[in-house]
């Protein structure tokens, strides 16, 4: 403004943001909706200049969280349609590329895996919520779980008890099989118990090396040591280096490194099949028809090895 300077907009009322029936929902949207904007604005101003520097003259079109696309003026008004907008673009794309009828979409990052439904060819969307709290944003019906291809493992007693929820992106770890650490450097590695975040318990496992750098067990290591993805995959990577991780924490543990790796497995599809089970049962699809889709840079790590304890056919695509 004309006294401090900062560039200002008019708010965007309740009605204008949702003109639904529901007082305290369509104000919490609005309240949501207000709470963004400034950080959306700047955001949408970035990426604006950005398109126009690389010389696209095309209108620039902005995903929404059910899927549709919105205007960058839109999104300046209502940024809060774009909740959820990144799994609603990979589901799309599963969409186009899979052709899938009935089916659960497994977006499978380096921290966490988004799992949402498609039926009858179509996404399932709903009403979002954020925080608990029930909003007016039309989205993606979307179940994060704490689980993708960098979860570190944590063990207690010798055996695992958990994937995740912590990442080695979180710990600022790198993962055994992308170290660029040779094999015997990590064979003389010492196990230890880590705590990603201060608050964290201090039973995530890592190896450090001699220099006392630290690398982390993931599940993306535990499928490369058990040869479970494969050249060209995104998780593929250095197969040597995650057995020799597996092996040297075994030794310290007192169990065999591969068994260890295959708990690790177990652990990651125990964890999985439950959300998977209840969106299937939540949408009443039928499990004699249903398939698997996998995306994002973990999928491999994941993907194939639930659907085959589930007993479900999968696919793997790279487009989405």
């Amino acid at each position: 403004d004309g006294v401090t300077g900062v560039q200002t907009c008019a708010l965007p009322i309740s009605f204008e943001v949702s003109k639904l029936y529901g007082l305290r929902a369509r104000t919490r949207t609005a309240v949501i909706n207000a709470s963004i904007l400034p950080r959306m604005i700047e955001a949408a101003e970035m990426t604006e200049k950005a398109v126009a520097s690389a010389g696209i003259a095309v209108p620039l079109m902005v995903m929404r969280g059910d899927g549709g696309v919105m205007t960058l003026r839109e999104v300046q008004r209502r940024p809060i349609n774009t909740l959820l907008s990144g799994p609603a673009a990979s589901v799309a794309g599963a969409l186009l590329y899979e052709r899938v009828s009935d089916g659960v979409f497994l977006e499978v990052g380096g921290t966490s895996t988004d799992i949402s439904v498609i039926r009858d060819g179509r996404v399932i969307t709903r009403y979002a919520q954020v925080g608990g709290h029930h909003t007016y944003v039309h989205s993606v019906d979307t179940r994060t779980i704490g689980l993708a291809g960098g979860s570190m493992v944590r063990v207690r007693d010798r055996k695992v008890v958990d994937v995740g929820p912590r990442s080695a992106h979180i710990a600022g770890f790198p993962y055994a099989a992308f170290s660029a650490v040779d094999a015997e450097t990590i064979s003389r590695a010492r196990v230890i118990g880590v705590k990603p975040r201060p608050e964290d318990p201090a039973d995530y496992l890592a190896l450090e090396l001699e220099n006392g750098n630290r690398i982390a067990l993931t599940l993306t290591d535990a499928s490369n040591a058990l040869g479970l993805v494969k050249p060209g995959d995104y998780a593929y990577g250095s197969p040597d280096a995650a057995r020799t991780a597996f092996e040297t924490a075994g030794r310290c543990l007192g169990v065999d490194g591969m068994e260890l790796a295959k708990q690790v497995i177990d652990a990651a599809v125990l964890k999985a099949r439950g959300t998977v089970e209840e969106v299937v049962c939540d949408y009443k699809l039928d499990l004699r028809t249903v398939a698997l889709v996998g995306g994002g840079g973990g999928a491999t790590a994941l993907v194939p090895a639930l659907a085959t304890r589930m007993g479900l056919e999968y696919t793997i695509t790279h487009k989405a």
